[in-house]
């Protein structure tokens, strides 16, 4: 249950975002299904794991699909090219803590964006563009993680857990 008032008014409206922008951000699941494939984690130990799409979009949430680890890269995984505004998702750690996310099209950084979260609450990490960002078949869009431990960024140490995998078009 999420008791976070704050996070049933994001989740509204980025609903009612979506809901709206289906001309230039939301696309039917086969398009969808067609553009990406579904998230290549890595941990601070190298593991890799790869996530489908399905597992990524369906409405159930965090059902243990995707096991809470220590990630410091989430990789999308696009089967052709596009044009995207936001990438959206949920997360939800193992503690308190405070988690950078820094968005980079294969080296180049686009975006960074720190979030604080509160132990086994979901919470929206969401990463807009200030301009469209055109992702080619052949790049890739990299998540980087980090956490802020004592004012210093570090590698991630807490675990944590992510669900729901939006992204916003743009035609």
């Amino acid at each position: 249950m999420i008791k976070n008032p704050i996070l049933v008014i994001c989740l509204i409206f980025c609903s009612s975002s979506l809901l709206a922008g289906c001309v230039t951000g939301l696309v039917d699941y086969k398009t969808y299904t067609n553009i990406i494939s579904g998230v290549q984690t890595k941990t601070v130990t190298d593991e890799y794991n790869s996530v489908s799409l399905d597992e990524l979009i369906n409405i159930k949430h965090f059902t243990g699909e995707v096991q809470s680890a220590l990630y410091d890269e989430l990789i999308i995984i696009n089967q052709s090219s596009y044009k995207t505004l936001a990438i959206c998702f949920y997360v939800k750690t193992e503690k308190d803590t405070e988690l950078n996310f820094d968005l980079y099209k294969d080296s180049n950084l686009i975006k960074s964006v720190t979030s604080n979260f509160i132990q086994n609450e979901i919470q929206i990490v969401n990463i807009n563009f200030d301009n469209t960002v055109e992702v080619a078949l052949v790049e890739n869009l990299v998540i980087k993680i980090s956490e802020n431990i004592e004012g210093v960024r570090s590698e991630v140490q807490t675990s944590f857990t992510f669900d729901d995998l939006l992204i916003f078009f743009k035609e």
